[in-house]
C-alpha cells in the first residue's frame, strides 16, 4: 500500500510540476487543473505464528475460518494489521474483500 501511495504522489507531483511550467511560459493566462487517482482495493493475510493471522486493508473484507466443528467469520474495515487468533481445530481460512 504504500508503494502505491508514493507512486501516486509522484504522478501528481509531475503533473504540478508540468503545469508549472506551461503556466509561466503562458503569462497572463489562467486555468484550473483536477487530478483525479483511485486506488485499487487491496487486502492482505499474513500468517503471524501457529494461532494468529493478520489483515491489512485498504477496503472492507471478511475472513471466514473453517474448523471441525463450525465456520467462524470475522468482518472488518479499513485496517494497517488487526490481529486475530485462530480458533481451536481450525483447518482452513480465506479472505475475501467486498
Amino acid at each position: 500500500m504504500k508503494r502505491t501511495t508514493w507512486l501516486i504522489t509522484a504522478g501528481v507531483l509531475i503533473v504540478a510540476l508540468t503545469v508549472l511550467t506551461a503556466s509561466s511560459a503562458l503569462a497572463g493566462t489562467s486555468g484550473t487543473l483536477t487530478v483525479v487517482a483511485r486506488v485499487r482495493p487491496l487486502a492482505v493475510l499474513s500468517v503471524v505464528d501457529d494461532t494468529h493471522v493478520q489483515v491489512q486493508a485498504n477496503t472492507p473484507w471478511t475472513l471466514t475460518i473453517q474448523t471441525t466443528a463450525t465456520t467462524v467469520v470475522h468482518a472488518g474495515s479499513t485496517t494497517s494489521g488487526t490481529t486475530i487468533t485462530l480458533p481451536a481445530g481450525t483447518r482452513s481460512y480465506s479472505l475475501a474483500w467486498n
